[in-house]
């Protein structure tokens, strides 16, 4: 079951990153956005080497703008099949042992981040090439995640003035604000309006200096000099016990790290993912639970099989046309050659049986086939290949007689 931590963590990442490109491309180092976003991620951003648009060439911001267009594409097309796993695949997020976290909590960030970048855009004096494509593309996926409070209009106007009151659910803890990033005291004129809607006008200075507390992490030097190497018996305690535990844990890692990199690791990872691909995440999917279950159970047994004995009787092939070159090159009598002469066909006669098992059992064969919506078929498609494998196998083990003869 996905974690709602997990899911916050992960967007909090795309406000960053959108933050960052908005603070780097703006025409007049200003920016709007919410005040949670100021706080959390403007200290860090400032610590960059382009602290402000200024810094940025206009390739460079040219670059920039074309990223935030593939992003806003990428996310668009994210959230729509979220909200396609929410309404008819009924996915849940857990928090905090929840099990059931309200849809709209989801769906509120997603517009935040949306809205925010094309608040922006839509503002600038000279907004990036393709911009109302992707606005176009914001205006669906807001229009169908709308959460409370909220409205999507296409009058960029209206959607701004519907956006600034939607932080009133809030009760004051979030808002949002316009952010002077050069500490001009006079807000730019093309985010004047979001200043008339009710969006507070920020100097980074402040914001700053608000953050000033829980950013500063260092000590005086008495404070650092009594504290270190200052362990409690139950801090050494869960030292020792986190050690340990690492010990008895290590061993088994290397071990798994190790058999990954295996024919048959490989082959795990590849089933896992097809699984994945095909029977989790796949929206066309008809397959009930029971069903699905039954293909894992087939997968990882009789699947896995064919797949390890395809690998060893083709490995075991090209070794044995490696002895044939040599035993061919070191013959002098014509006897010899004439019945070595006849090996390179029951090669072509064996490889040629086993290329409809491979095309058909092949991770890239059962991805591509519709033979996944039945096990049963599948089970007898195994049963045939299994009795051809341990023909060709057998062929293959005279064709190594003779060569060691």
């Amino acid at each position: 079951m996905p974690s709602l931590s997990a899911f916050q963590a992960l967007t909090s990442v795309f406000e960053f990153a959108v933050t960052y490109l908005l603070c780097t491309i703006n025409p007049s180092n200003a920016i709007a956005i919410p005040w949670s976003w100021a706080v959390f991620h403007l200290p860090a951003i400032m610590l960059s080497r382009y602290v402000t648009s200024e810094g940025v060439t206009e390739q460079e911001k040219l670059n920039y703008g074309n990223f935030v267009k593939y992003f806003v594409d990428r996310f668009c097309k994210f959230v729509n099949r979220l909200e396609w796993e929410m309404r008819y695949r009924d996915m849940i997020l857990t928090c905090a042992g929840r099990k059931s976290v309200p849809h709209p909590v989801v769906r509120r960030r997603n517009s935040d981040l949306l809205v925010s970048i094309a608040l922006n855009l839509g503002h600038w004096p000279n907004p990036p090439r393709g911009l109302s494509d992707s606005l176009s593309q914001i205006h669906e996926v807001v229009k169908f995640s709308t959460p409370p409070g909220f409205t999507s209009k296409e009058n960029i106007q209206t959607l701004r003035k519907d956006f600034i009151h939607s932080f009133d659910i809030y009760g004051g803890k979030d808002s949002m604000c316009v952010v002077s990033l050069d500490d001009s005291d006079a807000c730019p004129t093309y985010l004047r309006d979001f200043v008339k809607d009710g969006a507070r006008f920020m100097k980074l200075s402040g914001i700053l200096e608000s953050t000033r507390g829980t950013m500063n992490v260092t000590q005086p030097k008495e404070q650092e000099d009594q504290f270190e190497d200052e362990l409690t018996p139950r801090e050494l305690e869960l030292v020792l016990t986190l050690q340990r535990r690492w010990r008895r844990i290590l061993p088994w890692m290397q071990e798994m790290r190790q058999f990954r990199e295996t024919t048959e690791g490989a082959m795990l990872s590849n089933l896992h993912q097809l699984c994945l691909m095909k029977l989790e995440t796949n929206p066309h999917s008809a397959l009930s639970q029971k069903a699905k279950i039954s293909i894992r159970a087939f997968l990882f047994t009789d699947g896995l099989f064919i797949l390890t004995e395809l690998a060893k009787i083709s490995g075991h092939i090209q070794h044995l046309r490696e002895i044939f070159k040599q035993r061919f090159g070191s013959t002098s009598t014509i006897a010899e050659l004439e019945e070595l002469a006849l090996i390179p066909a029951q090669f072509r006669h064996s490889e040629l049986k086993l290329r409809p098992i491979s095309d058909r059992f092949s991770i890239k064969g059962l991805y591509e086939s519709n033979d996944l919506m039945s096990v049963e078929d599948l089970k007898m498609k195994a049963r045939n290949a299994q009795r051809v494998l341990k023909a060709v196998e057998q062929e293959i083990q005279l064709i190594e007689n003779r060569l060691s003869n």
